[in-house]
């Protein structure tokens, strides 16, 4: 915890996605600390930890929320110097299915942690429901599956995503148990899960389970056509 207290951040008091990434924020970057932040703000009765969490997930969303899809970009850089942040809000260009179902997983876990009292859980709360709302739109009608690129189904060269799957599928219908969102997306968290039954996972002679098309991991990049050709693996 004290590594993180000195961590590097941006202006604003966002975690670096690591200490050579100089002003950089990576969607994904958040599950590595958030977690265990919260884990040890319980463990050591250091409520600072849970403030800590939450302002982090605030400001990622701050730099990252499409305001038009509801949905994630991968990465910001603050200074605007890397070749994907050529843009006016410095942000990467591509919605990286995993990066998002990382974001959603560190929002559902932290908050089992943060005291129901807390002034930022309901801001968290939102964040998670606007996430779950953006990719309600994009949940593929014949599989309940989403894309490697989430808002480009329509690319010939965009491809079922399965570890995004999961991980929307997870924090949706953890949202729904605990009253984060409306009942009513228990169906797409229903409709995820047996898409990934369905279309992913076979057993072979020996009984044993595998999930195919999980893109292997990945960089921020300018060029959305990266992430559609990056290699599919198997578990």
């Amino acid at each position: 915890c004290d590594t993180l207290r000195t961590f590097p951040r941006t202006s604003d008091g966002g975690f670096h996605h690591d200490t050579a990434k100089e002003g950089q924020l990576w969607l994904d970057g958040v599950y590595m600390a958030l977690p265990f932040l919260v884990t040890y703000g319980q463990t050591f009765s250091d409520t600072s930890c849970y403030t800590e969490a939450a302002n982090q997930i605030v400001i990622y969303a701050s730099h990252l929320k499409d305001e038009k899809t509801g949905l994630l970009y991968h990465a910001y850089d603050e200074d605007g110097s890397e070749d994907w942040a050529d843009n006016e809000d410095r942000r990467s260009h591509c919605f990286w299915g995993r990066s998002m179902g990382w974001f959603g997983m560190a929002i559902v876990d932290i908050l089992d942690y943060i005291p129901a009292d807390h002034p930022k859980r309901p801001q968290l709360i939102q964040i998670l429901t606007n996430l779950i709302e953006g990719l309600a739109r994009y949940q593929d009608a014949e599989t309940g599956l989403w894309h490697q690129l989430v808002d480009q189904p329509d690319d010939p060269d965009n491809w079922l995503e399965t570890s995004c799957s999961c991980m929307y599928t997870y924090f949706t219908a953890r949202a729904v148990e605990k009253g984060y969102i409306s009942t009513s997306y228990k169906q797409m968290a229903i409709r995820g899960y047996k898409g990934v039954l369905n279309h992913k996972l076979s057993i072979d002679d020996q009984g044993f389970a595998s999930l195919k098309d999980i893109t292997r991991g990945t960089m921020v990049r300018q060029d959305c056509e990266y992430y559609l050709q990056r290699p599919r693996e198997t578990n």
